[in-house]
């Protein structure tokens, strides 16, 4: 990992995680989606308002480690508004950001620097579940959404 990895990890995923102490539910949402990690616990609970072919809203409730926690905030944030064809899109790329087997550098795949936070994953594949949780789930229901 190199130093600004480790750098952007430690202060981007705190600063995102306490973020997720807010409420985030929106007031009217028209899919609820269950991420759930058994093995650790992490349980979030998504709410998405998709209006058409886009997500007009999204948000959560829940609770899990820090990293799932700031994953999760993460995904809200950068969602909201997106068609579901850019959703794909985003997914796929977070998830090779956290894959210690990509061939692409995490500048490669993002630019900003709340995701390349999250590329700290692939220095610890056993938090990879925690940073890709939300991600995973959402990805997994995507289809019946649209």
């Amino acid at each position: 990992m190199t130093e600004r990895i480790q750098s952007l990890y430690k202060t981007h995923i705190l600063e995102l995680a306490k973020k997720a102490d807010q409420p985030s539910k929106p007031e009217k949402y028209t899919h609820e989606l269950q991420a759930y990690n058994p093995l650790c616990g992490d349980k979030f609970v998504l709410y998405l308002n998709i209006v058409g072919d886009s997500i007009q809203d999204i948000g959560f409730e829940g609770y899990g480690c820090a990293i799932s926690k700031a994953s999760t905030v993460l995904l809200t944030k950068v969602l909201r508004g997106k068609a579901i064809s850019q959703v794909e899109n985003l997914i796929k790329l977070f998830m090779e950001l956290t894959d210690e087997r990509s061939a692409k550098s995490p500048e490669e795949l993002f630019s900003e620097d709340e995701f390349l936070a999250f590329a700290a994953a692939r220095d610890f594949p056993e938090r990879r579940n925690c940073a890709t949780l939300a991600w995973t789930e959402l990805k997994d229901q995507l289809d019946e959404l649209a």
